[in-house]
């Protein structure tokens, strides 16, 4: 039996496997004694599933994938969420977030908010929202090794109940991000975070920006302010890539954000075009990536777009219309 089928039969290895097997069976039983280990909770659109149950309507794609996560949960105190579609699983600390906002319920409007631009597939995303980052490292060295690594979205949630906005907004752009690297996996950085940032502010009222839970007003107005007077700020999706820029390590958020917040809204048919050019489209040495968007956006959208967005920012007009 494959180490993939044993996990997916709930079979803990305790020897036996060589190299990734064992590996994984490592990674996966680290701790198995310890006082967190207990029967794992898994819910599929918020009913509990017993371990054992056959459920009628349930793909095999999605009990494989509940099943194999199921014996990491069980060895770690996490519960296990199966969103109605079948399309996504959220793995979690079951104590610390049992009195959130259900995880389907996120899963469900994230998913309606993401539509115009990506399409789940048949098998299930895995999203684990960590409780440290050893349990990020576990996780992360199990799916490399059975080889699924790339349905695992991993993070460390350290929110509170008195943090609900920001923890909720966390899992939604987790989802969206996630989801996007699956199905559009050529974006950007910038276009892929600001994009997963504008669905988890659709979803949840907030995005994740910097770090903290923001609003897209609240964004769009500091950067409106922090160019008031000059006349000459156009936007460069050079300078909001970060790629080459002394000094940046990463996309400029808020900028990635209002882009695409104002791109989608004014242009949303559009948009939705332009991400799956962009996400589909290998990009090559002989054209940078933010040429190709440059490209895109002039087919899509038109030439003037830019200037557009670049007038509406000056002129703290960006708003939602």
């Amino acid at each position: 039996m494959s180490m993939r089928a044993m996990l997916a039969a709930g079979v803990l290895l305790t020897g036996g496997a060589t190299g990734a097997e064992q590996t994984a069976a490592d990674a996966v039983a680290l701790h198995a004694n310890t006082n967190r280990s207990r029967a794992a909770v898994v819910r599929w659109d918020g009913r509990v599933v017993e371990k054992d149950e056959q459920v009628r309507g349930l793909r095999p794609t999605a009990r494989e994938t509940v099943e194999t996560w199921r014996k990491f949960a069980e060895v770690r105190g996490y519960r296990v969420d199966l969103d109605e579609t079948q399309r996504v699983v959220v793995v979690s600390d079951a104590e610390r977030f049992q009195r959130f906002s259900p995880s389907a319920t996120i899963v469900d409007r994230t998913l309606a908010a993401l539509a115009p631009f990506s399409s789940p597939s048949d098998v299930p995303m895995v999203v684990l929202r960590a409780s440290d980052d050893e349990d990020g490292r576990t996780a992360t060295t199990a799916a490399e090794a059975l080889g699924f690594d790339g349905q695992l979205h991993v993070y460390v949630e350290a929110g509170t109940r008195a943090d609900r906005r920001a923890v909720d907004a966390r899992l939604a752009e987790a989802i969206a991000r996630q989801q996007l690297r699956l199905d559009e996996p050529f974006l950007s950085e910038w276009m892929a975070d600001g994009l997963a940032s504008y669905v988890a502010e659709e979803t949840t009222g907030r995005a994740i920006v910097g770090d903290e839970a923001r609003t897209l007003r609240s964004v769009q107005s500091e950067l409106e302010r922090s160019i008031d007077g000059n006349k000459s700020w156009q936007v460069s999706l050079y300078e909001v890539s970060g790629v080459q820029i002394e000094g940046a390590t990463e996309p400029r958020e808020a900028e990635a954000l209002a882009i695409v917040a104002f791109l989608a809204e004014h242009h949303g048919d559009a948009m939705t075009r332009v991400v799956a050019q962009l996400g589909r489209t290998e990009p090559t040495e002989g054209r940078p990536k933010y040429r190709e968007e440059e490209r895109a956006l002039e087919q899509h959208v038109g030439k003037s777009v830019l200037d557009e967005l670049s007038r509406a920012l000056r002129e703290g007009r960006s708003y939602r219309p």
